[in-house]
């Protein structure tokens, strides 16, 4: 496929065409992926990218793989631009009220899975990609916004900004989507943006409703060598100083020596995002629980021993 690709780019070019993209996200997908084997992975989302194109989106869309799910895109005109925004809102509710049962009845699927998603959805201009008839890919603003809202839609739900119109809708449909001012990383930064979302099913995260300035982010370090860290449990719970603005913000990194052919490199390190873990609070108390197992067989597999530094970030936004 990707030679086929590399020929068709030679003769391609872009064209200007109006789409509504919907960006798709299976909510908890890597979690997934870690805890069961890889055939597993790919043999549910190869049925969920399969039940998702066949039985809801529209016939006359484009669409790819994008991270954890779909990135859809649906061409419309002035005079078919009510249609499609009515039709793609539809079926994107369907979808995502009918996603935790989406493999009920598949046989191959016989372990649990996801039952949520996200969708963001944003239309406007870009530039579709063709060679000949065929559609390489399309680019423009409207598909980063897209991806931007899919990301605020948690813990599940579908949100699309002000530019979609929200009364091109049916006004049953209207009534299921609230209204909020949010801020968005290189989209609205100073000003917020009103967006629509599903009200019954998604919450708008805090740090949203903050202009970026305000935002500060906490570090907490805990610092150990490695042997400690092989001497404790599987599970390790660390409780948070503050509460944080947005859970899904929160990010745990890991600092070790670089170890090359056995020995350890002086006054080398590397670092990684760890995302074996998962917050919660109990009695009002923010915590982090991380799967240290999956932490010794990350760092065994880098070369890290016995005596050599660990130190564990946890880095969470603030009011």
């Amino acid at each position: 496929m990707h030679r086929t690709f590399r020929k068709l780019l030679k003769n391609a070019t872009g064209e200007s065409e109006y789409v509504i993209a919907a960006n798709i996200d299976v909510r908890g997908f890597t979690e997934f992926g870690k805890k069961v084997e890889s055939p597993d992975t790919a043999m549910f989302i190869k049925r969920v990218y399969m039940t998702i194109i066949d039985e809801y989106i529209l016939g006359t869309s484009y669409y790819k793989p994008a991270g954890d799910g779909l990135l859809v895109i649906i061409p419309y005109d002035e005079w078919t631009l009510k249609d499609r925004a009515r039709d793609t809102v539809k079926w994107c509710l369907a979808l995502h009220k009918k996603f935790s049962r989406i493999c009920k009845n598949d046989r191959m699927i016989n372990f649990p899975v996801p039952d949520k998603i996200g969708i963001g959805l944003c239309r406007g201009p870009v530039t579709k990609i063709v060679a000949g008839k065929t559609i390489l890919d399309y680019s423009g603003t409207v598909l980063n916004v897209a991806s931007r809202l899919m990301d605020i839609a948690r813990p599940s739900g579908i949100v699309f900004d002000e530019g979609f119109d929200l009364n091109l809708l049916y006004p049953n449909t209207r009534k299921l989507f609230g209204k909020e001012r949010v801020y968005i990383k290189g989209i609205a930064e100073h000003k917020p943006m009103p967006i629509f979302y599903t009200s019954q099913d998604t919450r708008i995260a805090p740090s949203y409703k903050k202009p970026l300035g305000s935002v500060k982010w906490d570090t907490e370090k805990h610092s150990y060598l490695f042997k400690e860290i092989i001497a404790c449990g599987s599970r390790f719970i660390y409780d948070l100083k503050k509460e944080p603005l947005d859970p899904g913000q929160l990010k745990v990194k890991v600092t070790y020596p670089v170890v090359r052919s056995g020995r350890r490199k002086k006054d080398l390190v590397a670092y990684a995002d760890f995302n074996s873990y998962k917050f919660d609070t109990e009695a009002g108390q923010p915590f982090v629980e991380m799967d240290f197992d999956a932490l010794r067989e990350k760092l065994t597999s880098k070369g890290v021993r016995d005596n050599m530094p660990v130190e564990i970030k946890i880095i969470y936004p603030t009011a």
